[in-house]
C-alpha cells in the first residue's frame, strides 16, 4: 500500500509523515530521495533535475510545465511500484500517483501552530510574523498550482484525501501512533 502525505507549509507534514513510516517500517521517499532517484533512472548528458512547485522531474531542454508533471508522475509511479508498501512526502504526490489508488493524507494547522513550527525548525529566524505568513501563503499558492496539474480536485480540500489531520497545538509524536493505526488498516485489507 502507497501512502502520500501533504501538507500546508509548516503544518509538519514532512515531519508527521517521517515518523508514520518509521513507525510502520516502511520506506520513506522525501524530496532528497525523490531527486536522487531521478538522477540515478536518468544518468544521461544534458537532463537536468527540474523543481515544479516543489517536486522533482526529468525533462530534456526546457521543460513546459506539462512535462515536468509526466517526469514527475513517471518517476514516482516508478518508485511506487518497485517498493510496493511506502511512505511519499511532497507536494501533490497524492494526486501525481492517483492512478496506484495511494492512501492520501492531508496535514494542516492553524496559523499560530504553523509560526511556531517554523520558527522551532529555524525557518524564519530572521523573519518577521508577517514575513514568515507571506511565505507561508506563497508556499500554499504554489503548492494549490501544482496540484491542479494533476488532479481535477483542490488542494487542500477533504475530498481530495482520506484523512485530515490538524496539527493544531499537537506534538507531532503523539499524532504519530493513532496516525499508524489509521493506516495499518488499510494495509490490513
Amino acid at each position: 500500500m502507497i501512502f502520500t502525505i501533504e501538507g500546508e507549509y509548516g503544518s509538519g507534514a514532512e515531519a508527521l509523515g517521517r515518523g508514520l513510516a518509521e513507525a510502520m517500517a516502511l520506506p520513506c521517499y522525501d524530496q532528497a530521495a525523490l531527486e536522487q532517484a531521478v538522477q540515478e533512472a536518468e544518468p544521461v548528458y544534458g537532463v537536468r533535475v527540474y523543481r515544479a512547485g516543489g517536486g522533482a522531474a526529468v525533462a530534456y531542454g526546457e521543460p513546459s510545465a506539462a512535462r515536468v508533471a509526466a517526469a514527475q508522475r513517471e518517476t514516482l509511479e516508478a518508485l511506487a511500484r518497485a517498493a510496493r508498501n511506502c511512505v511519499f512526502l511532497g507536494d501533490s504526490v497524492g494526486a501525481i500517483l492517483e492512478p496506484l489508488k495511494p492512501v492520501r493524507l492531508f496535514v494542516y494547522g492553524d496559523r499560530k501552530s504553523k509560526l511556531e513550527r517554523c520558527r522551532g525548525l529555524g525557518d524564519g529566524e530572521d523573519r518577521t510574523a508577517a514575513e514568515l505568513e507571506c511565505r507561508m501563503r506563497q508556499a500554499d499558492r504554489g503548492r494549490a498550482k501544482q496540484y491542479e496539474l494533476f488532479s481535477e480536485l483542490h488542494w487542500g480540500t477533504k475530498e481530495a484525501y482520506h484523512l485530515c489531520v490538524n496539527t493544531s497545538g499537537r506534538e507531532l509524536e503523539a499524532l504519530v501512533p493513532p496516525l499508524a493505526a489509521y493506516c495499518r488498516l488499510f494495509l490490513e485489507k
